[in-house]
């Protein structure tokens, strides 16, 4: 029991952190849903009433004190009622039934993309400025998972709870209007539902099975669909298209499979509802008349009471289904988003600056991946201002030096002081800020060569982006290009070469104009006359800025001042 007790607490959890940021719009929502549903209740429940005082049909006592209710409304309001004034009546609640309706399913759309919007900016935030350790643990396709489906559930989550809930509180003041007109009918009403209730205690346990599935599945659609991306080229060039496929298809259809299965659980419930509808109406008839002698106006009014009340119930238990369902979207976005937190880079902080002046000092500094480890000790100076090589074989830790000095990982053992300042003390935002990072592998944006340049530097005028391409040995190849500056190099750069995507991205590092410029291993990948025009270019900039080369090949090595050997 109390297990049990746990779960609903923490499944009220869940849903009350789902819509922190729309409370008052899911209260308007529920008050405009609960109104809905009366005005459509009222606009049929008392059509016979209002005919009976009409004449239509004869009044008795079952609706008496209706009739009087509408006799005084209609002596207040100063006029006769007739039936033009009944169906004139009839018409004006039901037209505000449907302003209620069309209001209703304004607001909860705007809830769904509130929620869906306010979630996947508090993720994007987060991944943004989590430390590079805790990304890296991530994998990349659910983190995309995450982001493109899962959290679309959260908006779907938010207003099946709405409905759940009006649902409920309808389901109340039915019982309630009936109970005043016979307490132990009403109660005879309660036994199917229970009944119910209990029969689809195994199917919502199934429902979060498949809910839990759901999310695995469409992880792994989305983990072959970013690998096959990734490797196509690859995929082709060892004529693999079908082997992918089968994969694709397979997972694919495999989810199709859980939709249905969702689909005819809930399917069950609805077959459930109805047949005991069905067999239930017709056994209250007969208790009610052999059992009760229950009048047959007064009966007639029961029995439209329950008809309403009944889909009601059954709308109730498929909403209860749809978030079980979802809910397991919910706990595994969560759960990404407390793997982020948990290493969440303070990125303002009042820490000192530090202007990079004389030197760069590992001190003893060891580093380990989980169960790798990678540095040991390790103790080294950069200068200020001098080109220094970091060279060494493959698996030594090269790169990881590189993480290290940009503050991505952090030692485990060890001190990297900036000039006298260790660096952990020290604003990592600010010391950022002073650094442009070329990697092995040149990221270029799916825009144009301008929006590229502009993104590291957004103040840079138009002869700054060309001087820096020039400092870059880029100025005569974009030059030449159909569109110069305006060039969309495409998907990662693919219009353009290797060399050219490399001198793009050093032409980028440079316009940031920072006081330590970083290359881990950017020209592995290029031909030799790009190798030469890139190695042209840090020797122009050789004195004005510190500059650290990641390198394996021996044709850079001139370019040292230093060289570090691991």
């Amino acid at each position: 029991m109390k297990e049990k007790s746990k779960e609903t607490s923490s499944l009220f959890d869940k849903l009350n952190l789902l819509l922190s940021g729309v409370k008052n719009k899911s209260f308007f929502s529920l008050i405009i849903l609960v109104f809905q549903g009366l005005t459509e209740g009222v606009g049929l429940l008392l059509i016979i009433p209002l005919l009976s005082v009409a004449g239509v049909s004869n009044a008795d006592n079952s609706n008496g004190q209706m009739t009087q209710a509408f006799q005084s409304f209609s002596k207040i309001a100063n006029t006769s009622i007739t039936i033009t004034n009944v169906l004139i009546f009839y018409v004006i609640i039901m037209s505000f039934y449907a302003f209620l309706k069309f209001t209703q399913a304004i607001i909860t759309a705007q809830i769904n993309q509130k929620v869906v919007v306010y979630w996947r900016n508090q993720f994007f935030e987060r991944l943004s400025f989590s430390s590079w350790s805790s990304i890296s643990k991530l994998k990349h396709s659910d983190i995309q998972n995450a982001l493109s489906i899962e959290i679309r559930k959260f908006g779907a989550i938010s207003n099946q709870l709405i409905q759940l809930t009006g649902s409920s509180i309808l389901i109340i003041i039915y019982l309630i209007i009936s109970a005043t007109l016979s307490l132990k009918l009403t109660l005879i009403a309660l036994i199917p539902i229970g009944i119910i209730a209990l029969i689809n205690k195994p199917i919502n346990k199934k429902t979060s099975l498949l809910g839990k599935s759901t999310v695995i599945g469409n992880k792994e659609i989305q983990s072959i669909i970013l690998e096959q991306l990734s490797a196509l080229k690859l995929v082709k060039s060892y004529q693999k298209e079908k082997q992918h496929l089968d994969e694709f298809r397979s997972t694919n259809e495999e989810l199709e499979s859980k939709t249905i299965n969702f689909i005819k659980e809930t399917q069950k419930t609805k077959v459930i509802f109805e047949l005991f509808a069905a067999v239930f109406i017709a056994i209250y008839i007969y208790i009610a008349i052999s059992v009760f002698k229950a009048e047959i106006t007064e009966l007639l009014l029961l029995i439209f009471i329950f008809s309403r009340m009944l889909p009601k119930a059954s709308k109730l238990a498929n909403n209860y289904q749809q978030i079980l369902n979802n809910i397991p979207a919910m706990e595994s976005t969560q759960d990404l988003l407390r793997a982020i937190e948990t290493e969440k880079m303070p990125h303002h902080t009042p820490s000192p600056k530090v202007l990079l002046e004389n030197t760069i000092t590992f001190k003893d500094v060891s580093f380990s991946y989980p169960k790798k480890p990678v540095l040991n000790k390790l103790n080294f100076k950069l200068n200020a201002n001098k080109t220094t090589i970091i060279t060494g074989p493959s698996g030594k830790g090269k790169s990881t030096c590189i993480d290290l000095i940009l503050g991505l990982q952090k030692p485990v053992d060890g001190t990297i002081f900036i000039d006298d300042t260790p660096m952990q003390s020290i604003n990592q935002v600010h010391w950022r800020s002073l650094i442009a990072y070329v990697p092995q592998e040149a990221f270029l944006f799916h825009k144009s060569i301008r929006d590229n340049l502009s993104w590291a530097n957004e103040f840079a005028s138009e002869k700054e982006l060309w001087n820096c391409l020039e400092k870059a040995n880029a100025k005569e190849f974009v030059k030449g290009l159909p569109d110069g500056l305006d060039t969309v190099v495409g998907n990662r750069g693919n219009n353009l070469s290797g060399g050219q995507r490399q001198r793009i991205a050093l032409a980028r590092a440079i316009i940031r104009n920072p006081k330590l410029l970083i290359l881990d291993e950017a020209t592995n990948a290029v031909d030799d006359e790009s190798e030469t025009l890139i190695k042209e270019a840090l020797s122009k900039l050789n004195g004005e800025i510190t500059i650290v080369i990641v390198a394996h090949r021996s044709s850079l090595i001139d370019l040292a001042d230093y060289i570090v050997e691991l």
